[in-house]
C-alpha cells in the first residue's frame, strides 16, 4: 500500500480517473438518434400532411366522403418515404426523437403552415350574389 501514498502516483492515477469521467461524460452526451434533419423532416411531414388531406378527397364505393381512404393512404405514405429514400421505421423513430424535442418540432409546425399555405389554391371571397328584382308584370286584362 505504500506504493500509492507516492504523491506522482496518486496525481497520475487522479489525472487518469478525471479523464475517464470526462470521455464518459462526452459520450453520455453525445445524440446518439439517428433522426432526420429538420429541413428533410419538414418536407416529409408536409408531403404527409398532404397526403392525408387528399386521401379524404378520394371517393369510392367502399369510403364515403370525408372519411381517410386507408389503403390510398398507405400507398401516398410508401411514396412520400421512397421519395426521400428513408424506411418507414426511420421516419417512426424521428418523429419520436422530435417529440421529444417539442421546440424543434414547433419551429418544423410553423414552416410546415407557411408551406402548405402556399400550395394551397386561394379562397375566392365574393360577395353573394343577389339576383335581379322580379320584372313587374302587366296587369291583366279582363
Amino acid at each position: 500500500m505504500r506504493q500509492f501514498d507516492n504523491p506522482t502516483i496518486r496525481q497520475g492515477r487522479n489525472l487518469v480517473i478525471i479523464a475517464l469521467v470526462g470521455l464518459w461524460l462526452a459520450t453520455g452526451c453525445e445524440d446518439k438518434s439517428k433522426h432526420l434533419p429538420s429541413d428533410v423532416m419538414e418536407k416529409v411531414l408536409t408531403d404527409i400532411t398532404l397526403a392525408e388531406g387528399y386521401a379524404t378527397l378520394i371517393r369510392d364505393s367502399l369510403h364515403p366522403p370525408g372519411t381517410k381512404n386507408y389503403d390510398s393512404l398507405g400507398v401516398l405514405y410508401k411514396h412520400v418515404f421512397a421519395h426521400y429514400k428513408i424506411t418507414e421505421k426511420q421516419f417512426n423513430e424521428s418523429l419520436k426523437w422530435y417529440r421529444d424535442h417539442p421546440n424543434e418540432l414547433d419551429s418544423i409546425f410553423t414552416r410546415m403552415q407557411v408551406v402548405i399555405t402556399q400550395k394551397s389554391p386561394p379562397v375566392k371571397q365574393t360577395a353573394p350574389q343577389i339576383p335581379p328584382p322580379m320584372p313587374s308584370l302587366p296587369a291583366p286584362v279582363n
